[in-house]
C-alpha cells in the first residue's frame, strides 16, 4: 500500500505543479454479487468506514458511486444532490443514502439506474472510486423476469468502464457453477483476467472443504485469484460492533479455522490484491498520462509566448506614442 500511496502522491504533485488543471482517471472498483451476499460489507472493509445502509430487508436499489479523496484535515462527506452541505458526522451517510434512494425510485419500481454520487474527503483513504450495484438475483429466485433483466442492464452499464477492477462476490455455500454473477462478468471480462473472486460468509459454511474446493476449482478461475472473507453478522451489527473490531475478529477466525491458507485470506489480503492491481493499472497508463501532461505543458508554454508577444508589442506601441507626442 505504501508504494501505491507514494505513486499517487507523486502524480498529484505533478498535476499541482502544472496548475491542477489535469485530472488523472484512477482505477475504480465495481462490486458484483447476489442480494445480501456481503457487497456492502466488502466496500466498508476496503474503505475502513461504516457508510452504507444495513439491516434486515435492506438492499442496494440503485448504483452508489463512492469517490474517495485523500486530503489532510477534517474528515467529511458530500453528496452531489446536496453540493453545499458537508456531512461531518459520517454516521449520517447511510441515512442520506436511504432517503435519496427512495427519492430516485419511480412509482412502483424497485430498482433504478439513477446514481447516488458520494464523495468522501479523509486522510485515511486513497484516491480511487468504488461502485456498489444492486444485487443480481438467481433466475430461479426471481418472480418477475423483467426485474432480473433490469438489474442486469444496470450492472452492464458499469462493467464496460475502462480501468475497472471487478470484484465477483459469491457466498461460500453457493454452487459456483450456477453463479449468475460470474456469467454476467464474463460477458465483459471473458477470461476473468481483471476479476477478483471474493468468497463471503465462510463462517456459515458447514464444511471447510467446501470453501477450499471453491478456491481450488478449475471451472471458474478469476485472474486475480480468490479471497475468502468473514464480515460482521446481523448479531454483530445489532451489538454495534465497529468495523475495526470485526476485522480483528476476522483475523482470529482464519488463523483458527484455515491455518493452511496462511495469509491468503481475509480483508487485508483482499486489499493487498486490489492495491497491487491498482498499481499495475496506473503504471500501464503512465505513457498516456505523460503524453497528456506534456500537452498541458505545451499549452502553457504557448500561452506564455503569446503573452510575451503582447507585452513586447505594448512596449513598442508606447515608444511610438511617446515619439509622436514629443514631435
Amino acid at each position: 500500500m505504501e508504494e501505491l500511496v507514494e505513486l499517487m502522491d507523486h502524480l498529484s504533485s505533478v498535476t499541482d505543479y502544472i496548475g491542477g488543471t489535469f485530472d488523472i482517471n484512477l482505477p475504480q472498483i465495481i462490486i458484483v454479487g447476489e442480494p445480501s451476499s456481503g457487497k456492502s460489507s466488502i466496500i466498508e472493509s476496503i474503505i475502513g468506514m461504516d457508510i452504507l445502509p444495513k439491516g434486515i430487508n435492506i438492499m442496494t436499489r440503485c448504483p452508489v458511486f463512492i469517490q474517495l479523496n485523500h486530503t489532510e484535515g477534517i474528515e467529511y462527506a458530500r453528496f452531489s444532490h446536496k453540493p453545499h452541505q458537508m456531512f461531518y458526522d459520517l454516521g449520517q451517510i447511510p441515512i442520506e443514502i436511504t432517503i435519496r434512494t427512495k427519492a430516485l425510485l419511480e412509482k412502483n419500481k424497485k430498482f433504478t439506474n439513477k446514481i447516488i454520487h458520494l464523495t468522501i474527503f479523509s486522510p485515511k483513504v486513497l484516491n480511487f472510486n468504488l461502485i456498489d450495484l444492486p444485487g443480481l438475483p438467481r433466475l430461479d429466485e426471481v418472480k418477475i423476469l423483467t426485474v432480473h433483466t433490469e438489474i442486469e442492464q444496470i450492472i452492464m452499464e458499469f462493467l464496460t468502464f475502462d480501468d475497472t477492477i471487478i470484484l465477483g462476490v459469491i457466498e461460500a455455500n453457493e454452487d459456483i457453477r450456477q453463479s449468475e454473477v460470474f456469467k454476467i462478468i464474463s460477458r465483459v471480462d471473458k477470461s476473468l483476467e481483471h476479476t477478483i473472486g471474493v468468497i463471503t460468509k465462510v463462517d456459515l459454511c458447514e464444511s471447510q472443504k467446501t470453501v477450499m474446493n471453491m478456491i481450488e476449482n478449475r471451472n471458474i478461475i478469476p485472474g486475480k485469484g480468490w479471497a475468502p472473507v468473514k464480515y460482521r453478522s446481523l448479531n454483530d451489527l445489532n451489538m454495534r460492533r465497529d468495523i475495526y473490531s470485526a476485522l480483528d475478529n476476522e483475523v482470529q477466525y482464519f488463523q483458527t479455522n484455515y491455518p493452511n491458507l496462511n495469509d491468503a485470506c481475509g480483508s487485508t489480503y483482499l486489499k493487498k490484491i486490489i492495491y497491487a492491481e491498482m498499481k499495475d493499472i496506473i503504471i500501464s497508463s503512465l505513457p498516456d498520462i505523460m503524453r497528456t501532461l506534456q500537452n498541458e505543458v505545451d499549452k502553457s508554454e504557448a500561452l506564455v509566448k503569446q503573452l510575451k508577444y503582447y507585452n513586447d508589442n505594448i512596449e513598442k506601441r508606447d515608444v511610438i506614442l511617446k515619439f509622436r507626442i514629443c514631435n
